[in-house]
């Protein structure tokens, strides 16, 4: 629920200028595109093999690489003054094809760690990540049609979906406290080299 939340802020904080934007940056967004469903999950594999994890903190580290970037995303590169309309651009492409490439790298990379029900995973994807972000898009063009101030209705959805990413991590973090503390450490590694690796 918490996910679907963040998610519907995500949609509500896109408009059709984000998707035409593609058409104006299509070399841009083609290689950010390729490069998160192929590298990101190739390169959570290769560590996984590297540090030799056992296969619920591989097929963790795989199942990040092979997911789409959310709204943090999209904040952290307005903070850092980067291309925030290529990230936003990038967000909505890789969100709306999440349901059908996540499974298929997570299929491909850690089918032999976990068994993999792609129909299942794409199912779930479409319901938690898809849907709230086309009812987020929806939501958008009402907001227009009925000119209500769509600068101030996206600032509180993106809070909102702030919030609950801080509650969805604090969640996780509770749940596997104890095992958080025997692996923390390579845990850590592992997920620095994932991003440093990524940003190379």
């Amino acid at each position: 629920l918490l996910l679907q939340i963040a998610m519907f802020g995500m949609g509500a904080s896109l408009t059709p200028e984000d998707f035409y934007r593609v058409l104006r940056m299509p070399r841009g967004v083609l290689a950010g595109f390729l490069l998160q469903f192929s590298i990101m999950p190739f390169v959570g594999w290769g560590i996984a093999q590297l540090l030799r994890l056992p296969p619920e903190l591989a097929t963790g580290l795989i199942l990040v690489g092979a997911s789409p970037g959310g709204i943090s995303s999209n904040v952290i590169t307005y903070l850092a003054r980067g291309n925030v309309a290529l990230s936003v651009t990038m967000t909505a492409c890789s969100t709306l094809a999440a349901p059908l490439m996540t499974p298929l790298m997570f299929y491909v990379f850690a089918g032999q760690l976990v068994d993999v029900d792609y129909i299942a995973m794409f199912w779930n994807i479409v319901l938690t990540v898809l849907v709230p972000v086309l009812l987020g898009l929806v939501c958008n063009r009402l907001v227009l049609r009925l000119h209500l101030d769509a600068h101030r209705v996206e600032s509180f959805l993106a809070v909102v979906s702030m919030i609950a990413i801080c509650f969805i991590c604090a969640l996780i973090v509770a749940k596997s406290r104890s095992q958080i503390l025997q692996v923390g450490p390579l845990l850590i590694m592992a997920v620095t080299l994932h991003n440093a690796l990524g940003y190379l």
